[in-house]
């Protein structure tokens, strides 16, 4: 399409249809930052725009890489706090660093292909409310749900969504040691379950603490007054996380060696059980202002990852009422999605 290999900032700016980034993008009064920043955001978004679902996703790889190199040439990858820059510079420095890690994460994780990003060479600290200090927070409304919910009825929606992006934040670094420890090219060796489920239980504490930290202002119990429930995606991808790790360890006990440790296998599908049917029911439990709320790029990802999860669960099964429970859940799961559509 483009002979350089680069697409025009320009180019994607009309793809996305953003008529405030093409109103404030002025080549003659943006400095050359700015300028870079607004084209790495774009990427982002027209790469988050894409069908992760979609076999042909050589396109959207490619948009992910090329976020990344123009990241990196920013030095998004290092830690600014010492730079001579302003503070709003290495606030949005810091947010769209973070929004690279996760991209990089999360894309590799839908597509199955090998993250970019590695821990040598990232220096970037953890976020912190102070670096969105700059943000503006519009104010609206919050009612809790049946459950227990939020007291501070003036919460903004601006500040709850900073909180939430924290938290994903925090969740796609545990999704990054799953993909190190399970799924690189060096680590898919191992094919022993004992010691694949040794490797994964400081995972799973991680993956629990993390779920029991979330806080009450972003729990799936909350209402709107009239407006979408966003905190969907965010739960979900804790799921997937979990499901992403589980699997390997059931597609493990298939496997040659064959694991022979009764317990270790009662562990493993104890955990996949409860796993599996947490995740279903978060599906069957969500509201219309979840549904038509703002997803993550990689939540049709996470919808099918449940079934076929639950799948490998079926083809795995070590008895015939085992095989016929996960029918079952499946047959479930598959009728709940259709209907939902």
């Amino acid at each position: 399409m483009f002979s350089s290999g680069i697409i025009p900032v320009g180019y994607l700016l009309e793809l996305l249809n953003e008529p405030l980034l093409l109103k404030l993008f002025d080549f003659e009064n943006y400095t050359w930052f700015q300028k870079t920043v607004v084209c790495s955001t774009a990427s982002i978004k027209l790469v988050q725009a894409q069908d992760p679902l979609n076999p042909d996703h050589t396109f959207q790889w490619g948009l992910a890489c090329q976020a990344l190199a123009i990241g990196q040439s920013l030095g998004l990858h290092l830690d600014a706090t010492n730079w001579a820059i302003p503070q709003w510079e290495r606030n949005v420095r810091k947010r769209l660093s973070w929004a690279l890690f996760m991209q990089d994460r999360w894309t590799a994780l839908a597509y199955g292909r090998l993250v970019h990003i590695h821990d040598d060479d990232w220096t970037v600290k953890d976020l912190t409310p102070a670096d969105f200090s700059d943000c503006e927070c519009e104010g609206s409304t919050v009612t809790p749900g049946p459950g227990p919910g939020p007291d501070n009825h003036g919460r903004s929606i601006a500040s709850t969504g900073i909180e939430q992006y924290m938290q994903m934040v925090q969740l796609t670094k545990i999704l990054s040691a799953v993909c190190s420890n399970f799924y690189t090219a060096r680590t898919c060796r191992e094919q022993d379950t004992v010691t694949l489920l040794a490797k994964a239980r400081p995972l799973i504490d991680m993956l629990t603490n993390w779920y029991h930290s979330i806080p009450p202002t972003l729990q799936m119990n909350i209402i709107y007054q009239r407006k979408l429930c966003f905190h969907g995606y965010l739960h979900f991808s804790y799921y997937g996380v979990a499901m992403t790790l589980l699997r390997r360890l059931v597609r493990s006990t298939a496997l040659p060696p064959r694991c022979t440790d009764d317990r270790v296998l009662s562990d493993i599908r104890q955990i996949a059980l409860q796993t599996a049917q947490s995740a279903i029911g978060f599906v069957t439990n969500l509201r219309p202002d979840h549904l038509e709320a703002f997803w993550y790029f990689t939540s049709p990802y996470l919808f099918s990852l449940v079934g076929s999860f639950t799948t490998l669960l079926l083809v795995t099964s070590l008895s015939y009422q085992e095989r016929h429970f996960w029918q079952e859940t499946l047959n479930s799961y598959l009728w709940t999605s259709a209907s939902s559509r």
